[in-house]
């Protein structure tokens, strides 16, 4: 587990569009009605560039999973390009259709659920782990060692 000092935040948000495998545009909710929209880099993945093997597959993946839909970003710090870098928490498509069914909620009542009750899931992880991710990356590189030392303790 990482030491939760080294996070800033973490927000509610919601995904408004996916540049690509690693990075996504979200609006985020900074309480008091305000929303700040920011581009974001998932932190520990590196995913095909276009034009490269399993760029689409890696992209495709990430839309299935949280375009236009409510997540959890935790944030960590910005890159070079200024995007902050972030783990991404989801919860699947079907424990919320399962939700709504089983309470009887309106469809136009599911962005008012409250995601945090449910176990998320977590989007950064899943990548690393479904074998779209560039074998040689140095980010896979880094959470091999990464996971390495913290097994050893």
């Amino acid at each position: 587990m990482k030491h939760i000092g080294k996070y800033i935040y973490t927000f509610h948000a919601k995904c408004i569009n996916v540049v690509d495998g690693d990075t996504i545009d979200v609006e985020i909710d900074m309480g008091f009605n305000v929303i700040a929209k920011r581009r974001v880099r998932f932190l520990d993945v590196d995913t095909p560039e276009r034009g490269e093997p399993n760029y689409k597959e890696s992209t495709n993946f990430v839309k299935e999973r949280i375009l236009d839909k409510n997540i959890l970003i935790q944030t960590y710090k910005s890159d070079t390009f200024n995007r902050y870098l972030a783990r991404i928490f989801y919860v699947p498509e079907a424990t919320i259709s399962s939700y709504i069914e089983e309470n009887d909620i309106p469809l136009d009542e599911e962005e008012n659920i409250d995601i945090t009750q449910f176990n998320m899931n977590y989007l950064n992880e899943e990548l690393l782990n479904s074998g779209l991710i560039k074998p040689n990356s140095r980010w896979n590189n880094m959470h091999t060692l990464e996971n390495n030392i913290r097994n050893r303790k």
